[in-house]
């Protein structure tokens, strides 16, 4: 039995664990065991406890040892980005920082390294995703490799253990889940955290074990009245608790350095900057850091907590506690029915209502359609390559607009599976949820060969479904890989 903590390590385990285990080969027995338990504990617990506590006693020990395999994958993943961040702050640090007794160490340099390209990074950090809608950016190499290591556990592990092993569970939906590209999301600003350690440590042995000479100096013609502006400035926040890490205008004025000049070193330099370098850098490249590092900390909390209460597998659990066992006869396999079951739709069969997207298709036969979507089809929007794109958004509002009219039925689209989906089609699934904000979009491929439905082209349409996913902020798009149909049964 794991040992289990509130932190978020051990939540992710637990969402991994989850998101490993299959609820479709649960049986009669085990179904009973999980009710019972389930209502033992409710009463004493919030959801996510009854789910946390129903993973300690029943999610099998071969699931969560590759759950913590594939945790300690993104832990390593993460310290070894900040022992790098560590030694590239270090050696910035001793590269910037190097005197001897040659050139003075320009203040300009320091600042620049320290200050001026962290904050730049910060504030790229954050427009670029809703530029370019992306959240891998340079760490797209590292998510990368970590699926590709996460895949291979998969394999290693999927047969030993297929009768909890969900099929379903393919390794994207982990790297690129909301919780994982969060959890990097922190680790990215320990690392400047740690990149900011690295200098601060560096500057000040240096600092207590030799005599340092700063100096400013710069190709711009820059007069010491705009260099003083800008240190008073900057030391704004401190200035009246430590007045000492300051510069005053006689030390910016006399420390100006002229490379071609033959001035002595000793006029132009000055040991003082030290303090205002070091509280520079504190405020301005450690504590924002700090502060956005703990923001994401803490929202890595509830985020986790709540994929694991949204989760398939959570859902399931915590329908124990809702809902009571129907006993209909004394066949085992039949004993116990949900009101959302297999089972029971197949008594109380139900055609539901759809309407249809069908992207960048010819003409299809309405009959073959009803035929193979066994559904009630309300009305069939064609977007073809060549239909101008001005008019998408009045397709997609009339889907919208016909959906919400019929109890906010699912919106079923038809797509060539060996097509990547396009920034367009994106827009237009954007702009029905944006109209439908209730509605499902279901996906279903379709294949001219039988092979066009493999692990490259479900990789990448899964990661696309899963960044729209993510920008709505909920999961209301899918791909129903398991109903994929040849492309000739509909024309």
């Amino acid at each position: 039995m794991p040992k289990m903590g509130d932190d978020n390590i051990s939540n992710m385990k637990l969402l991994i664990g989850l998101k490993l285990f299959s609820t479709e080969n649960t049986d009669l027995e085990n179904k009973e065991a999980y009710q019972r338990y389930v209502n033992k504990i409710k009463k004493s617990n919030n959801d996510f406890g009854v789910i946390r506590e129903w993973a300690i006693k029943f999610l099998p020990d071969p699931l969560w040892e590759l759950s913590n395999k594939i945790t300690r994958l993104i832990r390593l993943s993460s310290f070894l980005l900040l022992v790098l961040s560590f030694l590239i702050g270090i050696t910035a640090a001793g590269f910037l920082f190097y005197y001897d007794g040659s050139a003075p160490i320009n203040v300009l340099s320091v600042l620049t390294a320290f200050i001026l390209i962290p904050i730049i990074l910060l504030i790229s950090s954050f427009l670029l995703p809703l530029i370019f809608g992306t959240h891998e950016g340079l760490l797209a190499p590292l998510y990368h490799w970590i699926e590709n290591r996460i895949q291979r556990y998969l394999s290693n592990d999927r047969e030993s253990i297929t009768q909890s092993f969900s099929n379903e569970m393919i390794e994207f939906e982990l790297v690129y889940s909301e919780p994982v590209l969060l959890f990097f999301k922190k680790t990215l600003q320990k690392c400047a955290i740690f990149y900011a350690m690295g200098a601060l440590l560096w500057m000040l042995a240096n600092v207590i074990t030799t005599d340092l000479a700063f100096s400013w100096s710069s190709t711009l013609e820059l007069e010491a009245d705009n260099i003083y502006t800008i240190t008073t400035t900057m030391s704004a926040p401190w200035s009246w608790l430590l007045p000492s890490a300051t510069v005053d205008y006689d030390t910016v004025q006399s420390t100006r350095y002229f490379r071609a000049g033959q001035t002595d070193l000793s006029e132009v330099s000055s040991g003082g900057w030290w303090p205002f370098i070091f509280m520079s850098i504190l405020c301005y490249s450690f504590l924002p850091r700090l502060f956005i590092y703990t923001y994401y900390e803490s929202r890595l909390k509830r985020i986790l907590m709540l994929s694991v209460k949204d989760s398939d597998q959570g859902h399931f659990i915590l329908k124990f506690a809702e809902e009571k066992l129907v006993v209909e006869s004394s066949d085992k396999k039949n004993s116990v029915l949900y009101p959302d079951s297999d089972e029971q739709k197949k008594v109380n069969p139900k055609t539901e209502s759809a309407t249809l997207l069908l992207w960048h298709l010819p003409d299809v036969d309405n009959d073959r359609l009803k035929n193979i979507l066994s559904r009630n089809i309300l009305s069939v929007h064609n977007i073809s390559g060549i239909s101008p794109t001005k008019d998408d958004k009045i397709i997609a509002q009339k889907i919208s607009s016909e959906s919400a009219r019929h109890n906010n039925c699912d919106v079923v689209v038809f797509a060539k599976f060996w097509e990547s989906p396009n920034i367009r089609f994106e827009k237009v699934l954007n702009e029905i949820l944006h109209h439908s904000p209730n509605s499902l979009i279901k996906i279903i491929p379709l294949y001219e060969h039988k092979d066009q439905i493999n692990d490259l082209n479900k990789m990448n349409w899964a990661k696309r479904i899963q960044s729209l996913n993510q920008k709505t902020g909920s999961k209301r798009i899918f791909l129903e890989d398991s109903a994929s149909t040849d492309i000739d049964r509909l024309i």
